[in-house]
């Protein structure tokens, strides 16, 4: 539980408050750069809350590397890099096209948060 002071009294937060708050603002996002929520399953017989997700097809923009402690640019998203598609002896970055559209994908979306729905996502990752 998280202690929130409030102006009145002192409330307390629960981990399935915070989730089913990030739940309803999800259920509002209506953007072709975020994956939507489609549907909430919640199973109380086995404590679970399953979340039903749009399918982001190419996965991941970066893919963790074990071996090497390193993240690598996910093979798939590779594929769609016209300087790569034939040349697959370097693989280690996309191309400045892809780049493009990913990093435009993103502020498009940042920007549908910030000022369509005034929210501050505060966790964006590489």
């Amino acid at each position: 539980m998280i202690k929130v002071p409030g102006k009145r009294r002192m409330s307390f937060i629960s981990g399935l408050d915070l989730v089913q708050e990030e739940i309803e603002i999800m259920k509002k996002m209506d953007n072709p750069n975020i994956i939507k929520l489609y549907e909430v399953i919640d199973d109380p017989n086995y404590d679970k809350m399953y979340l039903v997700l749009e399918l982001a097809e190419a996965g991941q923009l970066m893919e963790f590397e074990p071996q090497s402690h390193k993240f690598k640019p996910n093979p798939l998203l590779l594929m769609q890099s016209k300087s790569l598609r034939n040349d697959h002896t370097n693989q280690s970055h996309f191309d400045e096209e892809l780049i493009r559209k990913v990093a435009r994908g993103l502020l498009n979306s940042l920007d549908y948060l910030h000022n369509v729905c005034n929210i501050v996502h505060r966790d964006i990752k590489p």
